[in-house]
């Protein structure tokens, strides 16, 4: 029997998607969430209209410009009362330029520890940055405040 090989994902930006010039503001009707999808095998991010709450795009790199972590404490609450995995937690801002290099903050998210996203090296709450890229090695934030 064949192996099947996965195919290669690309980064996707707001560009490839809704056909927006490069370098361009998204207006808040072109707003994206993104959220680490577990259920896709090695990492991969699905992409989400905010409007529509769709899913418009999975990809294993992600780049968001004016960024704001949010944290949605009842959907906390409930992973901590039932031990099972939910989406309460994303990143919602315009998608950013694909070849950007990634910020130097590393930032993450457990919800059996913190209440929101924090700074990896401080544990500083960050609830807005500046960007965000979300790859492989994690999330990783440009001037988090």
């Amino acid at each position: 029997m064949r192996s099947v090989r996965p195919k290669k994902r690309k980064s996707i930006t707001a560009q490839d998607v809704l056909g927006l010039p490069p370098g361009s503001r998204c207006s808040p009707r072109e707003l994206v969430q993104s959220y680490r999808n577990l259920n896709q095998p090695g990492v991969i991010y699905s992409v989400r209209s905010k409007t529509t709450g769709r899913v418009v795009a999975h990809a294993p790199r992600v780049v968001m410009d004016d960024a704001e972590l949010r944290v949605q404490q009842g959907g906390r609450a409930r992973v901590l009362r039932e031990k099972t995995k939910n989406v309460h937690a994303y990143v919602e801002g315009c998608w950013g330029e694909k070849s950007r290099p990634r910020p130097a903050t590393k930032i993450r998210y457990n919800p059996y520890l913190f209440e929101s996203f924090v700074r990896a090296d401080t544990l500083e709450p960050v609830h807005e940055a500046e960007s965000v890229v979300l790859d492989e090695e994690g999330a990783w934030a440009r001037k988090p405040r």
